[in-house]
């Protein structure tokens, strides 16, 4: 099934990797996660460095990234 016939949520996955990178460069991204339940597309991508554990998420429908 397509979930995005323009491909918007994967540009706005790119995007969530970009702002992960640029906001943890050394962090070691560990897990890349989505999710399409009930028709919301969302992104999550974790990672972890030598300070913590990190983890963004892309919500495709506002079209925000976040930081939990």
């Amino acid at each position: 099934a397509v979930v995005d016939g323009n491909h918007a949520a994967i540009v706005g996955a790119n995007g969530l990797l970009n702002a992960f990178i640029q906001n943890h460069p050394n962090a070691a991204i560990t897990e890349i996660s989505f999710d399409a339940d009930g028709g919301q597309i969302r992104y999550d991508v974790e990672g972890v460095d030598e300070s913590g554990k990190y983890e963004l998420t892309y919500i495709y429908a506002t079209n925000q990234i976040f930081e939990k």
